[in-house]
């Protein structure tokens, strides 16, 4: 009998990330590092992160640094990490040195000459599908648009799953199969504030029988925690809060033991060091008149206030922000439907890639094609100090 294999999902770090005014990157700091502990203290084989890693294209050199000292904690204590871009991450940026990576125990699969090669661990045969449109795809496969059009999601991944189960059945049927992906599963509700909306402009959410054959799928790109299929494909979530419409929400990671091809899952919570709130239904002197009654760990959270008042006041956030010094304020008359593309909404929040997907759905009424996005996300990615 071979000895249980253990594997840590986790998915959607987006390091880097400013919640508006807000960069997140201490927190997020702390929220990896308490990751890594738990991976140590769990004593697992992999980590794996189910995409968007970084939160932009090409992120600053502080959230490179946070990564790269996750890596050296885990791969120095003997556990392996399993790594795929998200919507998020620039696949080749985030796949650059991957052999010589690979070497060290960082298993990245950026490429899609890679995807039907799987990191094997005792009787585990894991495999990972980098987040790719359908352009890209069909340039890979060598296939027609007719056979997989742009915006054709559920396509692109059934394409890409049955590519890599094809390949596992014909080349190692003794190991058991499981899968990580990036993707909006039909089922999840909805994409979630401050996403790039992957299934926007598409034809719409993958559906959950492309993962048929997989014994587990470790998903990101959703920011809850959300499982489907009895458990066996799951979103494991962010590790910390990347907009306000995540107040309140526990944040957690999937432990995946695979014992004699049966799979069990167990959530550990993680402890924020610093939550984010939302306070509605004040005016702005009965907000500053509870403000003056909180302690300091509420004051200390990050704080949405959304107050009654219709009028403009004077100094306001200055003011709110002697009491909560990491705090948003608006009006009543903010929060109710200013077009964030029209140029009155603050959009600092927001991923370059949506913001110029929407500007072009704006002036053109059509969201740009799979080809045009390619290009578009390229320039993202281009460096002018390399240049």
């Amino acid at each position: 009998m071979a000895p249980p294999v253990r594997l840590l999902h986790t998915a959607d770090w987006h390091l880097g990330k400013r919640l508006r005014d807000f960069p997140l990157l201490e927190e997020q700091a702390a929220v990896v590092d308490q990751v890594v502990r738990l991976a140590l203290d769990l004593k697992v084989e992999v980590l794996i992160v189910a995409g968007d890693v970084f939160d932009t294209a090409n992120p600053g050199v502080d959230a490179l640094r946070v990564w790269a000292d996750a890596l050296d904690a885990l791969v120095n204590a003997g556990v392996s990490v399993f790594v795929i871009p998200g919507n998020h991450d620039q696949a080749d940026r985030l796949g650059h040195m991957g052999g010589l990576l690979q070497r060290t125990g960082v298993h990245l699969r950026a490429d899609l000459a890679r995807a039907a090669e799987p990191l094997i661990v005792g009787n585990v045969a894991l495999y990972g599908l980098p987040f790719a449109r359908a352009a890209r795809v069909r340039t890979h496969f060598a296939l027609d648009q007719q056979a997989l059009p742009d915006g054709d999601d559920p396509g692109t991944l059934r394409h890409l799953a049955k590519h890599v189960l094809d390949a596992h059945q014909r080349e190692r049927p003794d190991l058991t199969p499981l899968l990580v992906a990036h993707a909006f599963v039909a089922g999840a509700e909805k994409e979630d504030e401050g996403e790039d909306p992957i299934a926007v402009g598409g034809s719409g959410a993958v559906p959950l029988d492309v993962f048929d054959g997989f014994e587990y799928v470790a998903l990101g790109h959703i920011h809850g925690r959300r499982s489907f299929a009895n458990g066996r494909v799951r979103y494991s979530g962010s590790l910390y809060p990347t907009s306000f419409k995540e107040a309140g929400h526990a944040k957690s990671v999937s432990l995946v033991t695979v014992e004699d091809g049966v799979v069990t899952v167990t959530e550990h919570q993680l402890s924020l060091p610093r939550e984010l709130q939302v306070i509605e239904g004040l005016t702005f002197e009965e907000l500053l008149q509870r403000a003056s009654t909180e302690d300091a760990t509420a004051l200390g959270h990050y704080t949405l206030a959304r107050v009654t008042d219709v009028e403009p006041i004077e100094n306001a956030s200055a003011r709110l922000r002697t009491f909560y010094p990491r705090s948003l304020l608006e009006l009543s008359t903010q929060s109710s439907g200013a077009s964030t593309w029209g140029g009155s909404g603050d959009i600092s929040s927001l991923d370059p890639l949506e913001v110029l997907r929407e500007f072009i759905k704006d002036r053109t009424g059509q969201h740009p094609s799979d080809a045009q996005l390619e290009v578009i996300e390229a320039a993202l990615a281009f460096d002018l100090d390399e240049a």
